[in-house]
């Protein structure tokens, strides 16, 4: 990520990473090292990370129909289970 962080042209950077082609290695002054290390303090795990007004977060890939699911739990005040046990494949304790 820092690679394309540190691109001239940042969209076309990332548009050949997302691509799995070849980028070259670039360094420069950037916030990406720093937003990761924030997240990992605060116990943030998962991509994509959505936390709710009351903290609750939904942290890891939902397919589209559980997503609403959980976001409509959280809107009717109940909280939802978090989103990467939901999609953990080693978990047989149903989330």
């Amino acid at each position: 990520m820092i690679s394309v962080w540190c691109s001239a042209d940042r969209r076309k950077a990332l548009t050949a990473a997302k691509s799995d082609q070849p980028l070259p290695a670039k360094d420069c002054k950037n916030s990406v090292t720093q937003q990761y290390d924030v997240g990992q303090r605060a116990g943030l795990q998962g991509t994509p990370m959505i936390v709710a007004e009351d903290g609750t977060q939904l942290g890891g890939y939902l397919p589209p129909a559980q997503l609403r699911a959980a976001l409509d739990k959280l809107a009717a005040g109940k909280q939802a289970p978090q989103a990467s046990a939901a999609v953990d494949p080693a978990n047989t304790t149903g989330g």
